[in-house]
């Protein structure tokens, strides 16, 4: 992950903060690195989660599904963006958008 330390000290989340402390952080908060094909789900609505994203390379499309399938992209997350942080903090709360590589 030390690669792309920059990338994640410009995320509001980590702004500002050293970037030993921040490798100390990522450490003591257990951040694991995970790759996604491109149009791969990250996270579907319904599904619940404690981890939030923070994007590294690519980017991730927020998307709302309505009753007839048709999908509207409410967001795009670039690198160095956060997303499904709210959800995180919220725990037992059922996302009603889909994340997808």
């Amino acid at each position: 992950m030390k690669e792309f330390l920059q990338i994640i000290r410009t995320s509001p989340l980590f702004f500002g903060i050293e970037k030993e402390e921040v490798s100390a952080m990522l450490s003591c908060l257990e951040a694991k690195e995970k790759d996604f094909e491109k149009d791969t789900y990250i996270f579907r609505a319904g599904d619940t989660t404690s981890s939030l994203g923070v994007v590294l390379s690519g980017s991730v499309l927020i998307t709302q599904e309505d009753f007839w399938g048709n999908r509207n992209i409410v967001s795009i997350v670039a690198p160095g963006q956060t997303f499904a942080e709210t959800f995180a903090c919220a725990p037992g709360t059922a996302l009603n958008v889909s994340a997808i590589a």
